[in-house]
């Protein structure tokens, strides 16, 4: 039986399926990622599994290599798991939803009487399903109050944070998003007056330029309503409590925790 191989299809139609399977991994399990991170991983997967194809001669050693080297190391690379536990929880999840998603775009090709148009039907649930998300996810993240945790040493303040997508400040020297606190708060965790402060540079309406202290704290627990995002280290810049503006909150969380 003779079979014709195109390249450009099966890089296209596979590279949509590993991102859309990534996408739903994410929103199932509840994980950080962003979608620029899916789509560069999702693209050197399908690039390695074909180069994979092409140059190895045993199926067998092929399908191993994929399934447990590069699928992995996908994974991996785009949710950070922090146990082993968790990262077989995303891998049994991505191959289930592997099987539900080619199923379902199968049939409805089945339906449509079109058959060689399982790469376009991926690739269409894939796109629509990223706009929408992106669009229902930024409505749903803006002006949103958290339960936050600060943890330095044995000590531990529960507070609450409001996200800030406009607050954008990372710290020149160590690279990380800043967040702002109130002195007052501050000054209620252990040990904080024995903490190393740095002065960095910020942008603000009604001050062009300026310094701000700012001090790297053990780590920030933030509590939404699937799952709770640790951010180790966490900087914080300290404010005086007019710069927040006599607000409910005395903690400014950076938009680009997560």
């Amino acid at each position: 039986m003779h079979y014709e191989f195109y390249i450009d299809v099966y890089l296209f139609t596979n590279f949509f399926f590993d991102y859309l399977t990534l996408l739903l991994i994410r929103e199932i399990r509840g994980k950080p990622c962003k979608i620029s991170r899916m789509m560069v991983l999702a693209f050197l997967g399908v690039l390695s599994s074909t180069v994979c194809m092409l140059v190895l001669k045993n199926a067998w050693f092929y399908k191993c290599l994929v399934h447990f080297l590069i699928n992995p190391l996908i994974f991996y690379g785009c949710f950070r798991q922090k146990s082993f536990r968790e990262f077989i929880l995303d891998y049994v999840t991505g191959y289930l939803l592997m099987m539900l998603v080619g199923g379902c775009v199968g049939w409805t090709c089945q339906v449509l009487g079109q058959t060689r148009l399982f790469g376009w039907v991926m690739a269409a649930t894939a796109i629509f399903m990223s706009v929408f998300l992106a669009l229902f996810q930024g409505g749903k993240e803006k002006e949103k109050i958290y339960d936050i945790k600060i943890c330095q040493g044995e000590s531990e303040l529960s507070l609450e944070g409001f996200f800030d997508t406009g607050n954008l400040l990372v710290d020149p020297y160590v690279k990380l998003p800043v967040s702002l606190i109130a002195k007052e708060m501050f000054a209620q965790i252990e040990g904080a007056e024995k903490l190393a402060y740095r002065y960095i540079p910020f942008v603000s309406l009604g001050k062009e330029h300026g310094l701000i202290p700012a001090v790297t704290l053990d780590c920030l627990l933030i509590q939404k309503k699937n799952r709770e995002i640790s951010v180790k280290p966490a900087v914080f810049a300290v404010v005086e409590e007019d710069f927040l503006k006599n607000s409910e909150y005395q903690v400014i969380l950076n938009g680009r925790l997560w």
